[in-house]
């Protein structure tokens, strides 16, 4: 399964907000995506990906998982 996960200022980007590329449980060696907005950060997302909501217990830092 592919995702893309959306965080805001993670502590490798701490002015950004970043997209990581998820392959079954292991996340890409580098960012999809790093940039400036949220709503540039979902332009980068694959057509076709669906945003799921978490349960509340993932990193703070993340906003947004698309499957």
């Amino acid at each position: 399964m592919i995702m893309y996960v959306i965080y805001k200022q993670p502590s490798d980007y701490p002015k950004n907000y970043v997209v990581r590329r998820w392959v079954n449980e292991i996340p890409d060696k580098e960012p999809h995506a790093v940039v400036d907005t949220w709503e540039e950060a979902r332009k980068t997302i694959p057509k076709g990906k669906f945003c799921i909501h978490g349960l509340g217990n993932e990193d703070p830092v993340i906003i947004e998982t698309w499957i």
